[in-house]
C-alpha cells in the first residue's frame, strides 16, 4: 500500500511539474507576442515602404538596367514626356518598357541624385538627377497611390 502511495506521489509531483513549466512556457510566449506587436506599431508603414520601392525600381531600371519589377511600380495609364532639345515627344508604358529592354543590364555612366520636390498622403514628385560628362538628364516622376500600393503615373524627361 505505501508503494501505490509513492508512485501516487510522484506522479503527481510530475504533473505538477510539468503544468508550471506549460504554465511558464505559455507566458513567455505571449510575452514575446505582445513585444513583436509592440514593435510592429513603431515599424515603417507599407506604404511608405511602397512609395520607396518604386522609385527604386525605376532608379535600378533607369540607370542600372535592371528591370526586375519596373513593370508592376509603372501604372498602366502613365505616359512620358520627353524633350530633348525642340523636340517633345510623350511615349506610354509598353513603349517604355521596350526602350528600356534595349538597355537591359547596361549600367549608366552617370552619378545620379534623386530628392522630394513636393508630397502628400496620395501623390509624390521626386526630381531624379543623372549627370553625365557632357550633359545631364533630369527626371520628374510622379507617383500616385492606387489603393495600397504607390504607382509611377508620369515621367517629365529633359536634357540639358
Amino acid at each position: 500500500m505505501f508503494q501505490l502511495y509513492k508512485y501516487k506521489f510522484k506522479i503527481t509531483t510530475l504533473i505538477s511539474v510539468t503544468m508550471k513549466i506549460i504554465k511558464e512556457v505559455m507566458i513567455g510566449m505571449i510575452f514575446i507576442v505582445f513585444l513583436n506587436n509592440a514593435h510592429a506599431s513603431t515599424s515603417p508603414r507599407r506604404i511608405e515602404l511602397s512609395k520607396f520601392r518604386a522609385v527604386n525600381t525605376y532608379i535600378n531600371a533607369v540607370v542600372h538596367g535592371k528591370l526586375n519589377n519596373v513593370k508592376e511600380v509603372i501604372d498602366d495609364e502613365a505616359f512620358f514626356n520627353i524633350q530633348h532639345g525642340n523636340k517633345y515627344n510623350t511615349v506610354n508604358k509598353p513603349e517604355v518598357l521596350y526602350a528600356l529592354s534595349w538597355t537591359e543590364n547596361m549600367e549608366q555612366k552617370c552619378k545620379y541624385s534623386k530628392s522630394i520636390v513636393w508630397e502628400d498622403g496620395s501623390m509624390s514628385i521626386l526630381k531624379l538627377n543623372m549627370k553625365y560628362a557632357d550633359f545631364t538628364r533630369t527626371d520628374m516622376i510622379t507617383l500616385q497611390r492606387a489603393g495600397a500600393e504607390w504607382k509611377i503615373t508620369k515621367v517629365e524627361t529633359s536634357f540639358k
